[in-house]
């Protein structure tokens, strides 16, 4: 088990007497929110690269996707003529 141990120093004043003393907790560490919170910084980096990427092959795709058009068409022709 993982412990977190928080301790403040705390300024006191009683009856005209100031003085200082230490507070320590121990209290138990939670890491679920730290996880959530890397898997969301991870998965917001990817969606990044991933439309980088898109935007920089987004007219070589569209290129092929033209040719295959074309040629499907051309093949459609030909299969109509014959």
């Amino acid at each position: 088990m993982n412990l977190l141990i928080s301790c403040a120093r705390v300024d006191k004043e009683v009856f005209d007497f100031d003085y200082k003393e230490v507070i320590c907790v121990i209290v138990p560490k939670s890491e679920r929110g730290q996880g959530l919170v890397e898997y969301g910084t991870i998965i917001v980096l990817v969606g990044i690269v991933v439309l980088a990427v898109l935007m920089i092959l987004a007219p070589n795709i569209g290129n092929i996707f033209t040719e295959i058009s074309s040629e499907l068409s051309r093949v459609s022709f030909i299969s109509q003529m014959l």
